[in-house]
């Protein structure tokens, strides 16, 4: 790997921090004009049709989707994207960004407490 190919994956990294760390400061301003399940909406609106642009767009045939796989899909999109924003966003309307910040930032952690407490073994084999 070249020193250029380097420092362009270090920019990237660095621009993901910077627009993940944006999130919960532009959610916050969001929240004071828009109701919560309405920014989520349209969060989940929006990253829906660029990605299906983005699919089309793609220089690959398009992936033949069974009615099985979009009921699935959907379920995903609804608990796993639309629900978690829709939280996320009324969370934000009662605190602070920073608050918000550092309780998504305990996930994994709290992930490793549940499921250390759910398998019945301790936390130092983590």
């Amino acid at each position: 790997m070249t020193q250029k190919e380097i420092h362009q994956h270090y920019l990237r990294l660095i621009l993901v921090t910077l627009m993940w760390g944006g999130t919960f400061v532009a959610a916050r301003f969001i929240v004071r004009e828009v109701p919560p399940f309405t920014a989520a909406f349209l969060r989940f609106a929006i990253a829906a049709a660029v990605l299906w642009v983005v699919m089309r767009a793609s220089e690959k045939p398009p992936v033949k989707i069974s009615f099985n796989q979009w009921l699935l899909l959907a379920s995903l999109g609804l608990t796993g994207i639309f629900i978690y924003n829709a939280f996320f966003f009324t969370g934000l309307k009662y605190t602070t960004a920073g608050n918000g910040s550092l309780v998504i930032a305990t996930n994994p952690v709290l992930t490793v407490i549940v499921t250390s407490i759910k398998n019945g073994s301790n936390l130092e084999n983590c």
